[in-house]
């Protein structure tokens, strides 16, 4: 959990549609349905002719192989006016499913009785015996439209459901990439004043090599910290040479008072961190364990691999602390360390700060990550 020393109060709280793979799955996945559908539909109607011992069994298969096509491209005609009503409701898919299988099935019957009695006819019938082959075809096979429907609507609303998970993912990482950029252009300008008095003090004390020292540190420290986007994630080595140009500004106010450690393996270098996360835990170090202080104060900034992750920790003997009663009084450097780790991170990351025997510590651990 978050300690409570503060470097100040916080006073508030901080669709595209699927891509081209998709569409192939999914009308991939539409014509495996219904050639399946077909072809078993082929396999059943033969074999029952062959078990019921029916006439012409051979020129009947043959001419079925035909009817079984006119199957198929009456599916993909339905499944072409059905995804046209992809941003219906279900129930209107539904009931568009129903009505065109029923349609599907008269015309399928009347094509299968076409094929069978043209020349040479297999079979003759008279009209009224006719429409009634047809009614009895229909009614047997609309339960096959009606399942071929029911698999097709299953496909439709599993793609729409995907969609809206997608559409939902891409809005969380909007979303978290701009909270990620807003807390840290927020770390700039706090760190900027803070510079900006120090830079004051020196001036209105006639210091004014050691003024002009800190503004070139600062011009440093800023053209390398802006050449990089904030959401961007850059090298440990980088961000360690960030804070070692801040901490350099910091010695030129407190002179003999500051004390640097900076320690990482050398095989930890290339891993890779949010830009300027260390800055707020350093910041904090300097404000309250050396600007306090009256004797030398050393500020250790320290990298190590534990339990493969990256562990980064900021710690200064500036004193022992009494922690605030409130412990939900979170300044807005501390804060934004750990939201900024919660956007970028989640539940990958974890943030602690606390005060020590003497001095205080900001500990984060990171999923251990490396330039591709």
């Amino acid at each position: 959990m978050l300690g409570q020393r503060l470097d100040e109060p916080e006073t508030g709280a901080g669709g595209g549609g699927l891509g081209l793979p998709s569409v192939r799955r999914r009308n991939t996945a539409v014509v495996a349905l219904t050639v399946g559908l077909w072809v078993a539909q082929y396999v059943y109607l033969t074999a029952r002719s062959v078990i019921i011992e029916g006439p012409m069994l051979e020129q009947m298969a043959f001419r079925r192989i035909f009817t079984c096509a006119f199957g198929v491209l009456l599916c993909f005609a339905m499944a072409r006016l059905l995804r046209r009503l992809g941003k219906s409701s279900f129930s209107v898919q539904v009931s568009w499913a129903v009505g065109l299988s029923v349609i599907a099935s008269i015309l399928w019957s009347t094509g299968n009785l076409a094929a069978m009695q043209a020349p040479p006819a297999l079979y003759t019938s008279k009209f009224p015996d006719s429409l009634r082959e047809i009614g009895v075809n229909t009614l047997f096979m609309v339960w096959s439209f009606l399942s071929w429907s029911g698999v097709w609507l299953a496909l439709a609303y599993n793609e729409r459901l995907a969609e809206r998970e997608l559409q939902l993912s891409q809005s969380q990482l909007a979303a978290a990439d701009i909270q990620n950029q807003m807390l840290r252009y927020q770390l700039n300008p706090h760190f900027m004043f803070n510079t900006m008095s120090a830079i004051t003090t020196l001036i209105a004390e006639k210091d004014l090599e050691r003024a002009e020292q800190v503004v070139l540190n600062l011009c440093r420290f800023l053209r390398a910290s802006l050449e990089r986007a904030p959401q961007d994630k850059i090298m440990l080595r980088d961000e360690l040479g960030l804070e070692q140009q801040y901490l350099s500004i910091e010695r030129v106010r407190f002179e003999d008072r500051l004390a640097i450690e900076v320690v990482a393996p050398p095989e930890l270098e290339d891993c890779l961190v949010p830009g300027l996360i260390l800055q707020p835990l350093v910041e904090n170090a300097i404000k309250y364990g050396v600007g306090p202080a009256r004797g030398l104060v050393t500020v250790r900034v320290e990298a190590r691999a534990v339990e493969g992750e990256l562990e980064l920790s900021v710690r200064d003997n500036g004193g022992a602390r009494r922690p605030r009663t409130n412990g939900h009084a979170l300044g807005v450097g501390l804060q934004n360390v750990r939201r900024r780790l919660d956007a970028i991170y989640g539940d990958r990351a974890d943030f602690r700060a606390e005060p020590q025997a003497k001095g205080f510590e900001a500990v984060m651990r990171l999923p251990l990550e490396r330039m591709a």
